[in-house]
């Protein structure tokens, strides 16, 4: 039986931008073993094939990057882990709230979605090297990794700054992003990785 790695917190963004076109949410349940009430329920979880499938499914309406890398951007605007963007605003320097998400064991982006290994480069200040790696038998999907841009690029205004520079190299694996952002001020360590460990309490509660 196929593991299901992928949290259908996810496909929220994916719902409101269906209903802001007019378009039936079931577009996103063609061709796979749910409907679109199992897949608005946040709880859930299904295959990582099932979401490939769901991103073929939007491209017969939308055929171009830029709309996937949007769907990126709207997840942070739309605020779909809230907790996340209180506690970023609270105490994390950008740095942080990029190492937050792509830590490899207990990152937001590995709760979210388990068949993927991120991994964090600091290049100099304000210049991040993330790489994400699909793990071995899994299918690649350009437009997961479109919209990860999307939301890489937005990830700054959690903490009301400008938008961050981010240029995608697709690999066989997956992607690597070098992500230029604008330089805050670091907080308090202890403070920070107090911050950090109580989010993860909260992760089972926005899972």
């Amino acid at each position: 039986m196929a593991v299901k790695d992928v949290s259908c917190k996810l496909l929220s963004v994916f719902f409101w931008s269906l209903r802001e076109n007019k378009l039936p949410a079931e577009i996103l349940s063609k061709g796979i073993p749910y409907d679109a009430e199992y897949l608005r329920n946040q709880k859930n979880s299904i295959e990582w094939d099932a979401l490939c499938k769901i991103f073929a499914n939007l491209r017969e309406f939308w055929n171009d990057d830029e709309y996937f890398e949007t769907l990126g951007i709207q997840f942070v605007q739309h605020k779909v882990y809230p907790v996340i963007t209180m506690i970023s605003q609270l105490i994390f320097n950008l740095k942080d709230v990029y190492r937050m998400i792509n830590d490899p064991k207990k990152g937001i982006g590995h709760n979210a979605v388990k068949c993927i290994s991120p991994s964090t480069k600091e290049i100099e200040p304000g210049h991040l090297e993330v790489k994400l790696e699909l793990h071995e038998g899994y299918q690649n999907c350009r437009d997961f990794f479109l919209v990860t841009k999307g939301f890489f690029i937005a990830a700054p205004t959690m903490l009301n700054l400008k938008p961050a520079t981010v240029i995608m190299n697709e690999t066989s694996f997956g992607a690597t992003y070098s992500i230029s952002y604008p330089i805050t001020k670091r907080t308090f360590p202890w403070i920070r990785d107090s911050f950090r460990w109580e989010l993860q309490d909260t992760q089972p509660l926005m899972s």
